[in-house]
């Protein structure tokens, strides 16, 4: 499952960091119904009218490369939700946190601590 989360490139390189994630997730005690029910909602939850009525400050991040969660999706996202800001993070997927993790948390935190986002209501 996890190599549908990085690039094939980062998926190559980092065999210790990969094999302990996929150690972590193999380690859930979900049950298989469980599994399955959060995939079905995935693919078939649409909230998209309502994303016009968030009302705080909204950061959409996403891989470049991301499979799950296109940047096409995330684009549209960020245009539903109004005000909402888009961060692309260039040849990663949907663990792009991993991929590019300093560049994303200077991200986050920045967008955190802009005034866009009220002190005390952080999105």
């Amino acid at each position: 499952m996890t190599l549908f989360c990085y690039t094939l490139p980062y998926f190559n390189t980092h065999k210790d960091e990969i094999d302990a994630k996929e150690k972590s997730i193999g380690d859930a005690e979900r049950p298989a119904h469980a599994f399955i029910r959060s995939t079905e909602a995935c693919i078939g939850h649409d909230a998209r009218s309502r994303l016009s009525q968030i009302k705080v400050p909204t950061l959409v991040n996403c891989g470049s490369e991301d499979t799950w969660c296109s940047v096409g999706c995330s684009e549209e996202l960020a245009r539903l939700i109004p005000g909402a800001k888009l961060k692309l993070y260039p040849n990663s997927s949907h663990f792009f946190l991993n991929e590019h993790f300093d560049q994303s948390m200077a991200d986050i935190i920045a967008f955190l601590s802009s005034d866009r986002v009220p002190a005390g209501k952080a999105a």
